[in-house]
């Protein structure tokens, strides 16, 4: 886990690079965690986004694309 600065009431821009069992998490352009050895790197699936209880979540503009 890794936390970044975020401010409540703001978009914010993800990004997620996973290649193989490799993952770059950017927060706003900022890298904020880097995993070397994902435990099912190189498994396809699903995608989910989570949002805490007690809490409201907003997504927009959602693009999946092969790296």
């Amino acid at each position: 886990e890794a936390g970044a600065q975020i401010a409540l009431n703001t978009w914010h821009t993800l990004r997620l690079d996973i290649s193989g069992k490799k993952l770059r998490a950017l927060v706003d352009g900022i890298e904020i965690l880097t995993v070397d050895d994902l435990r099912l790197g190189g498994k396809s699936g699903g995608i989910g986004l989570w949002v805490d209880d007690g809490t409201t979540g907003y997504f927009s503009n959602l693009r999946i694309r092969p790296a």
